[in-house]
């Protein structure tokens, strides 16, 4: 075929260079898949998409529906680096090459979400209460000049949430890396590039959207820091699209152990029904994957379903409520988070009384130096100037931690 298509270019103009050649010969091949894709009715919106994994789509007669309809993973890999060629120097040469496949989203595609953590952020700021919950992406960092990453509990013990101010080598790199969707079987549904940044949420967003636009309903998705973007996501232009399709995610299995606990029991995939035993990590080897599944999920069905027929002979007056247990240990722990953040008040009033303390001690002997100035003529005026200025401060200091102070007691209803 190679040696078929350099002649027909060479008949048609000698090349002027190798790229050049394998541009034509990419192009030619291009349009031989898509005039074979037409006759073999491949060429229909997403077909790729919609027949990349057998096992995932194919469909039976009278198939009893499962509770998901899909299940993917997404994730980004900065492997795939381009250094910027306004860092490096030289010339650069210019990839002219458009991919045709649909499962590639384009820059264009991908930036239509890029300020949807802004009006995320807005839209939370406006609705927020005052209870904070341990894994809140809305608490404002005042150490991050980049506001528009969020960042949490989770966000903090996974580097890949980290807000991209933390992230300065992006800056020399046009693209560092790509982002993609997988099925549960490793065959890929989407990808992209990551264009002059890290893992920014409008990747993952623009991912589900195309998700949601091909598969519709009942579609869960695994991703490492899904506990922050599915705020994310709820606030955004495609919230009530995704609670309408019933769009759910979890966090995969091994990465949902540097969660926290309580993330953990609200979105780790072995709390999630209708997972099943994947772990959402894509790193299936489809010869073995399906088998291998099925025997340890034939395993599990038997020695659970002896230990609860033992468990039920030992304790017939038992009725355990598995899904109950699970509400109980959230709520407790909610309640752990809310008693700690009345402790840190009440430990920030202690050393609010400390640096009251330290204040009025400076006052006092500053009003001792002020009222010392009639008794003192030596002192230059440069001298009884300085000693004015520090007698300001400290009276100034000293009512500022005294408001401090004040706000604390009310906060703690102790003036009442």
């Amino acid at each position: 075929m190679d040696a078929l298509l350099n002649y027909m270019h060479d008949l048609l103009e000698p090349p002027s260079s190798v790229d050049e050649t394998d541009q034509f010969t990419i192009e030619v091949v291009d349009i031989f898949d898509h005039r074979l894709d037409k006759v073999l009715g491949h060429d229909s919106d997403n077909w790729r998409m919609l027949n990349s994994c057998p096992a995932c789509q194919y469909k039976l007669t009278d198939e009893p529906p499962l509770e998901f309809s899909i299940l993917c993973a997404c994730d980004g890999n900065n492997s795939a680096k381009l250094v910027d060629p306004a860092i490096c120097g030289g010339q650069e040469h210019l990839d002219t090459q458009i991919g045709t496949s649909l499962i590639w989203l384009n820059e264009s595609y991908i930036d239509v979400f890029k300020d949807e953590v802004h009006s995320a952020r807005a839209c939370q700021a406006r609705d927020q209460c005052p209870a904070q919950d341990p894994d809140d992406p809305w608490v404002d960092e005042p150490d991050s000049v980049d506001s528009a990453e969020p960042r949490t509990v989770c966000v903090d013990c996974w580097r890949n949430a980290t807000p991209e101010s933390q992230k300065k080598m992006f800056a020399i790199f046009k693209k560092s890396g790509i982002f993609i969707t997988v099925c549960r079987h490793g065959f890929l549904l989407t990808i992209c590039d990551m264009v002059q940044s890290g893992e920014l949420m409008k990747y993952p967003i623009a991912s589900v959207k195309k998700l949601m636009d091909v598969f519709g309903s009942n579609i869960l998705y695994g991703y490492d820091i899904k506990c922050a973007f599915e705020k994310i996501l709820l606030c955004s232009t495609l919230g009530d699209s995704a609670k309408r399709l019933n769009m759910q995610g979890v966090v995969p299995a091994f990465h949902g152990h540097t969660h926290n606990h309580l993330c953990q029991l609200q979105h780790h995939s072995k709390h999630k029904l209708g997972a099943g035993l994947e772990d959402f990590e894509m790193y299936a080897a489809l010869s073995d994957f399906i088998f291998n599944n099925y025997v340890q999920a034939l395993t599990s069905i038997s020695t659970t379903t002896t230990f609860l027929g033992n468990f039920h002979a030992s304790n017939p007056t038992l009725d355990p409520d598995f899904n109950g247990d699970l509400e109980e240990e959230c709520l407790f722990l909610q309640c752990l988070a809310r008693k700690k953040d009345e402790s840190s008040v009440e430990i920030d009033y202690v050393k609010a009384l400390n640096k009251y303390e330290e204040a009025q001690l400076a006052y006092e002997q500053a009003c001792i130096q002020f009222g010392q100035l009639d008794l003192r003529p030596n002192y230059s005026p440069k001298d009884a100037g300085n000693v004015q200025q520090r007698h300001t401060q400290a009276v100034t200091k000293r009512d500022q931690k005294v408001d401090v102070v004040i706000d604390y007691e009310q906060q703690m209803a102790l003036d009442a």
